[in-house]
């Protein structure tokens, strides 16, 4: 016998799929439902008030003088001795260091041998022509006497030939004898003068060579001098870059002097901030309890290490006690203090509890609870 079989609608079928898909969806609805409604009301729990707000980066800086001036070895030797330790006070003028150079002191010495040399040969050139002129100076003035001895005769002998007391030919004699006096005379001259000028012009050349000598001496015995090495300025020795029995070459960093007149902070920071950094921010730093306030002065635009650096002074009064090379933690203010929404981050947003601000220009507090629940997803 034959059974009619009533086929299930296939409704039936998915009903037990639908209701757990339903359960799984009203399950998600519900939990971001109740966690929406948690960081709301973290939010509108959280401290929001109206304040003065500043944006400020903590950073740490070196402690560096005003300025610094660099020991340099003028010239090349091995370091015998190191007179200062390092951080002394020092004068200017004051040694600090003693160099010494074999090839420098021969050279001194060589120099001043030869200029000693060229000293002599010019006094003897002088001697010589001192005894010279002398002796020519006497020939001169036995030729202008015996000149105005044929002088004499020669006119008595005109007044005889006008009296006819000689004849022609014996006035004629005294008359050659005269003008060989006056010829004689003038060729002595002549000569006296021409010697005169060759020692002059000899001297000179001689004084010209003494002198470039002696210039010479000079410098080496300035190049000597400089084995000594000396602080130009009055301040503290930073740094000493030497030891005993080292050679430095020329030009070599010898150490560092600081001018103690005053100190700077030199900070670095990421070159995220550099569009930020300007010369004239304000900043400060804590000092023995002691609240300090500190202008950025130069910015360096070279980044070096992931970091660009820039140097801070102090507004007014320095801190006792400072020393080169200390650390200093600095707070440095990026934008003014201006008034804005203040309020804290719940824990799960910040590790710190910082204060983060939104601009008051028209936001009610809903908007700003709005904006800042925003934030926390971000």
């Amino acid at each position: 016998m034959e059974r009619d079989i009533n086929k299930k609608k296939w409704v039936e079928t998915k009903i037990p799929v639908i209701v757990g898909a339903l359960i799984v969806l009203a399950c998600v609805a519900a939990a971001l439902y109740f966690a929406s409604g948690i960081e709301k009301l973290a939010i509108e729990k959280s401290f929001v008030k109206k304040g003065a707000y500043q944006e400020t980066v903590a950073i740490d800086g070196i402690v560096m003088p005003l300025a610094a001036v660099q020991l340099d070895a003028s010239e090349g030797g091995r370091v015998v001795e190191i007179l200062v330790s390092e951080g002394d006070y020092v004068n200017r003028g004051q040694a600090i260091l003693r160099l010494s150079n074999t090839d420098l002191q021969t050279s001194l010495a060589n120099q001043e041998t030869a200029v000693l040399n060229v000293l002599s040969k010019m006094q003897s050139i002088r001697n010589s022509s001192d005894q010279n002129s002398m002796r020519q100076l006497n020939q001169l003035a036995e030729v202008e006497n015996a000149l105005a001895e044929a002088e004499r005769v020669y006119n008595l002998n005109k007044y005889l030939f006008a009296e006819k007391a000689i004849g022609s030919q014996e006035l004629k004699s005294y008359e050659n004898s005269y003008k060989y006096q006056l010829k004689r005379l003038s060729l002595t001259r002549e000569a006296l003068s021409k010697d005169s000028a060759s020692v002059r012009r000899q001297l000179r050349q001689m004084e010209n060579i003494y002198n470039r000598m002696q210039s010479e001496l000079a410098e080496l015995r300035q190049k000597s001098g400089n084995m000594i090495v000396r602080s130009p300025v009055d301040g503290q020795l930073r740094s000493v870059n030497a030891r005993v029995g080292q050679v430095k070459g020329k030009g070599e960093s010898l150490g560092q002097v600081d001018i103690v007149s005053g100190y700077k902070i030199r900070v670095g920071l990421s070159p995220s901030y550099k569009q930020k950094v300007f010369e004239g921010m304000k900043g400060s730093c804590t000092v023995d309890g002691i609240n300090y306030r500190l202008l950025v002065h130069k910015v360096y635009p070279e980044v070096v290490n992931d970091r660009f650096h820039m140097d801070m002074v102090f507004e007014e009064k320095v801190p006792v006690g400072l020393r080169s090379g200390g650390k200093l933690s600095v707070q440095l203010s990026l934008i003014e203090r201006l008034q804005a929404f203040l309020f804290s981050r719940p824990a799960p947003f910040s590790s710190t509890g910082r204060q983060m601000s939104c601009c008051d220009k028209y936001w009610d507090t809903q908007e700003l609870i709005n904006e800042a629940i925003k934030m926390h997803r971000l």
